[in-house]
């Protein structure tokens, strides 16, 4: 049998900006709401993208145009040979968009511990959506199995953001 506790004057309690006031016992665990996702990706990105960008005009140009035309295909696929500058010129272009453009990226790279399969794609798109559609929380409890629906949830979940081009 549990011990019995006794309280008495154990005062008013008043919270404010999201705090938590208790007044009186508590048994068991208080958990608070996780604090908004803010993505670190933009960092690693900066360790692909060059310091300067030389002799790029047109194939920025390209990109620009493809992110705000409304009549381009939604998806552009940039193919060449290994050290031809494919990373560097959309790393580039991730830390440098249009105005008005937000970009949601992922380099796959074998040279970056777990970068380079499915589930880091997943994660690291997560991380960036649920910032971009912010402010809101990391959903909770995520496991293999419900995280890439989670992801593709919110690349539809407001009507308001518009998710239409892809770079391959």
């Amino acid at each position: 049998m549990a011990d019995k506790i006794g309280l008495h004057r154990t005062g008013s309690a008043a919270a404010a900006g999201g705090g938590v006031a208790i007044t009186g016992y508590v048994a068991g665990d208080v958990i608070l709401g996780q604090s908004l996702v803010r993505s670190r990706y933009l960092a690693q990105v900066r360790q692909i993208a060059p310091q300067k960008l030389a002799g790029r005009d047109r194939e920025l140009n390209e990109l620009a145009e493809f992110c705000v035309d409304s009549q381009s295909s939604g998806y552009m696929w940039w193919c060449g040979p290994a050290w031809a500058g494919k990373s560097a010129l959309l790393a580039w272009f991730v830390l440098h968009p249009p105005s008005n453009v937000r970009i949601v990226s992922f380099f796959v790279t074998a040279r970056l511990a777990s970068q380079d399969d499915r589930g880091a794609f997943v994660e690291v798109l997560l991380e960036q959506l649920v910032e971009l559609l912010g402010p809101q929380s990391m959903p909770m409890n995520l496991t293999d199995a419900t995280r890439e629906a989670h992801v593709l949830g919110l690349l539809v979940s407001r009507d308001s953001v518009q998710f239409t081009r892809l770079l391959g």
